[in-house]
């Protein structure tokens, strides 16, 4: 509550809080629920996991129950899993080949541009890309390029 009192200012501009839980963290449900009961409510809220052990329907729906979005993430050695738990979506770009390291394709952006905007027919009223593959400047690079592909998409 601290938190959200002192961002309070930025409200109209703030997007979406990300809890990114660290790899060693491995799946707790009774611990993700009192985390969950514990966060403060009024802002979009995400939730990204580094551990695979987290990625069962037991978890996907404590977090649809709460509504708090799931972190769609790309990074190597970790699954595309495209779960939606609450009214936004928020995909984390990484780098797919090289962590923080590897640009995306024409058509890996395609791919993902059309994904997003099959994310209306889910009830998705916003969605949250953040490109973290910062190397070489790729984020910045792929955040343009697919925001093109989804201006072509929307037309």
């Amino acid at each position: 509550e601290i938190f959200l009192d002192r961002i309070s200012p930025l409200k109209n501009n703030l997007g979406a809080i990300l809890y990114q839980l660290p790899p060693s963290l491995k799946c707790d449900p009774d611990l993700l629920e009192s985390f969950l009961k514990n966060i403060p409510s009024g802002v979009d809220q995400v939730i990204e996991f580094r551990n695979k052990s987290w990625l069962i329907p037991e978890i996907f729906s404590i977090l649809r129950k709460s509504k708090i979005a799931y972190c769609i993430v790309s990074m190597p050695d970790f699954p595309e899993l495209i779960e939606i738990t609450s009214q936004i979506s928020y995909i984390r770009f990484h780098g797919r080949e090289i962590l923080y390291g590897s640009s995306y394709s024409d058509d890996e952006l395609l791919k993902w541009a059309k994904l997003i905007k099959s994310f209306s027919q889910r009830r998705v009223e916003r969605v949250y890309v953040y490109f973290n593959n910062d190397y070489n400047a790729y984020a910045v690079f792929n955040a343009l390029r697919l925001q093109e592909i989804l201006r072509d998409l929307f037309r």
